[in-house]
């Protein structure tokens, strides 16, 4: 999605780990990139989109695919959507494809 929209990741135990606008966000991951170093050891990642225009937001569970440091953003990693509702994965798939 060439548009970044507002997401949340939080820890099955409700922590939020990431707010805000991802680097990029495709059908399979989310791309992000923060000050701090994502070092959750959560195994899996609850993942909220907001969609302008959609009452319910966009809810996947994912897990930490890849991390790393890149200059001079810093602390960059990704996630990997799992699973989604068959509902949110409808809506999902066509916002991704209304902002190609």
């Amino acid at each position: 999605m060439h548009v970044p929209r507002p997401v949340d990741v939080q820890s099955p135990a409700g922590e939020v780990l990431f707010q805000g606008l991802p680097r990029n966000i495709s059908s399979r991951g989310v791309g992000f990139a923060s000050e701090h170093p994502f070092n959750d050891g959560a195994g899996s990642l609850w993942v909220t989109f907001h969609q302008p225009g959609v009452a319910r937001p966009i809810e996947a569970l994912g897990r930490v695919a890849w991390q790393g440091l890149e200059a001079p953003v810093g602390n960059v990693w990704g996630c990997e959507l799992l699973d989604m509702s068959p509902g949110c994965r409808e809506i999902f798939e066509r916002a991704l494809a209304n902002t190609a």
